[in-house]
């Protein structure tokens, strides 16, 4: 039994040394990895995403976990909708991430955090928003022989989430990180400016949006509050969304929800300023501010409230 004893507090201690150890090099070595590794996982979060992002500065640190803070983010938008206003612009985003990973040189974020982020929506007069070509491929990228055998449109099937890439070898050798991937996401009081051919932006405020288990071909649950027509939150969704993709592809009009909406007060008057919300303002005719508790099921296409 002191032989067993000793054996146990042996192995016990070598552990003990070897997380000290790693969580040494961790603390020494962080920034170090991540700026060794800062263009290649740029590129790689751009080509999962089918735009260019850029960060002004990217810092580390270890605590309880690995926090990640970056500056100065920028989303481009859709060519075919805006060549000069980004997607998202957002001068903080944080991000917690798996420690063990990043020492084998792989990036697993457990969460990210959009800060104050401005968010641009637009829907084109051919009815498409520019959400929709999120994780489209370039033509070069498209004819490329490895993307070719993924399936057909849309630049290549769509995997786990938008942040989420299998792991390739890297440009810069066996150093550089080869997996990316994301599925938790929140965004803290942000802003998005909806925009729709023929009518008038309109701005939604003081968003709070949570994502868990973010994935493009499975459903996810959702929670949001956000700020329409005023400066308080008005308007309450929690439950789950998706899948977002089909056959590779987002068509909005294909997204399922199942969804609980708390929403109001908001005069009906105000909702014509939306586009897809003039008929419904329309037939109520009520100027007076309405309150809404229901349930909202089905595809974006064909939604079903009770």
């Amino acid at each position: 039994m002191r032989r067993l004893l000793i054996v146990v507090g042996s192995i016990v201690g070598a552990l003990i040394l070897v997380l000290v150890a790693i969580f040494i090099y961790a603390a020494a070595n962080l920034n170090s990895i991540i700026a060794e590794n800062r263009g290649f996982l740029l590129q790689r979060v751009s080509a999962a995403l089918g735009r260019k992002v850029e960060v002004a500065q990217i810092s580390a640190q270890l605590g309880w976990g690995v926090s990640a803070d970056l500056t100065g983010v920028t989303i481009a938008d859709d060519p075919a909708f805006s060549a000069r206003r980004p997607f998202v612009a957002a001068s903080d985003v944080s991000a917690k991430l798996e420690l063990i990973p990043l020492l084998a040189r792989q990036l697993r974020v457990s969460r990210i955090v959009l800060k104050e982020p401005d968010i641009r929506i637009v829907r084109n007069a051919q009815g498409q928003l520019n959400v929709s070509t999120i994780g489209n491929k370039s033509e070069g990228e498209k004819l490329a022989p490895e993307q070719s055998e993924k399936g057909p449109g849309g630049g290549g099937a769509i995997n786990q989430s938008p942040l989420s890439e299998a792991p390739k070898k890297a440009p810069g050798g066996a150093g550089a990180i080869g997996v990316l991937e994301v599925h938790n996401f929140a965004i803290e009081q942000g802003k998005i400016v909806y925009e729709e051919a023929g009518q008038p932006p309109v701005g939604v405020s003081h968003i709070d949006l949570d994502l868990e288990g973010f994935n493009f071909t499975s459903p996810f649950d959702l929670s949001l509050q956000m700020a329409v027509f005023g400066d308080e939150q008005n308007i309450k969704l929690t439950g789950q969304v998706g899948p977002l993709a089909t056959g590779g592809r987002i068509d909005p009009n294909e997204i399922g929800v199942d969804l609980h909406l708390q929403a109001g007060p908001v005069a009906l008057a105000q909702l014509a300023q939306l586009g897809f919300a003039k008929a419904l303002a329309g037939k109520l005719e009520v100027s007076d501010q309405v309150s809404l508790d229901a349930t909202v099921r089905g595809k974006l296409a064909a939604l079903s409230i009770h």
